[in-house]
């Protein structure tokens, strides 16, 4: 949107990006390493719920392989597939942004889920020309935008507004 923005001579004074990450082409971590991650995300958990979450798991794994075959293929998607969370996953998958020579700010949870990659930066590194700065809010991914945790959310853009006016 920055780099749109910039293309009509709009001035972009400020990026900020709540606890994104640009996501590898292919799944950093091996399939052993997976199943580790899910086996620790399971180990306390009963039987019945145990099986919840392996099915949850296999059947958003197969609608993401339908997803990207149908997609190959240029084919229409077919309706169980047609998940907003899927096709949001796989949109970032293979989203490869432009640099940005501004002023780019990523407010981070720093609860990292197992198996989360703990690169700092989320991968913005490279494609943040000018540099990348980051603030550290107290939460995790899907913290941050929930109550209480929100509230540190808008003091920091508080802030960062204040900034730049």
């Amino acid at each position: 949107m920055a780099r749109i923005l910039e293309t009509r001579s709009a001035p972009v004074p400020l990026v900020v990006m709540f606890d994104s990450r640009i996501l590898p082409l292919r799944n950093e971590n091996g399939l052993k390493s997976r199943i580790q991650i899910h086996k620790q995300k399971t180990e306390d958990l009963p039987f019945p719920k145990k099986l919840g979450y392996i099915i949850q798991k296999t059947g958003t794994r197969l609608r993401r392989w339908i997803y990207t075959f149908f997609i190959r293929r240029g084919r229409p998607l077919p309706p169980f597939v047609n998940r907003i969370g899927t096709i949001t996953y796989l949109v970032s998958k293979l989203y490869r942004p432009k640099p940005f020579n501004g002023r780019v700010v990523l407010l981070r949870a720093d609860n990292l889920a197992p198996g989360t990659s703990s690169d700092p930066f989320n991968g913005w590194d490279k494609t943040c020309s000018a540099g990348l700065e980051i603030r550290s809010i107290s939460g995790s991914h899907t913290s941050i935008l929930k109550e209480p945790v929100v509230s540190l959310l808008a003091v920091e853009m508080r802030k960062l507004l204040k900034e730049i006016s």
